[in-house]
C-alpha cells in the first residue's frame, strides 16, 4: 500500500488526500511534489474549494516531518482549499494536524460524517459518499 494518494475531482474543485504510515524525507518529497501539482491544476481551473485529508492510517510523525508539513502548508496557503477537513485517529495526530494547518481554513475531526458535513456545509448538494 502506498504511503499516500492524491486525487482531484475537477467538477467539485475538490482535493482528496489519503496519508498512511510513518514517513521518511523521501516519501515527504514525493508527496509534496504531487500535492503542489494538484493544487496548481486546481488553481488553473478556478482554485480548490474543498480538501479532505484522510489521515486515519497516518502515524504520529517525527518532528522533522511534522515541521515540513507546516512549511509546505504555509507555502501553499495562497492556493489552498477554501476549507480543509482532516480526519485523524487520535489526540497526538490531532495536535500535529492543527499545528500544521494554522495558515489555512481547516478543522480536524475523528468522525468522517462530521468532517464531510462541515466541509460541504454551504453546498449541501455536493455531499456524497467519499
Amino acid at each position: 500500500m502506498d504511503a499516500f494518494d492524491v486525487s482531484v475531482d475537477m467538477p467539485r474543485r475538490f482535493l482528496a488526500l489519503k496519508l498512511r504510515g510513518i514517513w521518511t524525507e523521501v516519501i515527504f518529497d514525493d508527496f509534496a511534489a504531487e500535492f503542489a501539482a494538484a493544487l496548481r491544476l486546481l488553481q488553473s481551473r478556478g482554485g480548490c474549494r474543498y480538501a479532505l485529508v484522510d489521515g486515519r492510517d497516518f502515524a504520529v510523525q517525527s518532528s522533522a516531518i511534522s515541521g515540513r508539513f507546516k512549511t509546505l502548508i504555509d507555502e501553499m496557503a495562497p492556493v489552498a482549499a477554501r476549507r480543509t477537513a482532516t480526519l485523524v485517529p487520535g489526540q497526538l495526530n490531532r495536535l500535529q494536524a492543527e499545528q500544521a494547518g494554522e495558515a489555512i481554513n481547516s478543522r480536524v475531526f475523528t468522525d468522517q460524517g462530521e468532517a464531510i458535513g462541515w466541509l460541504f456545509h454551504a453546498d449541501e448538494d455536493l455531499i456524497t459518499e467519499i
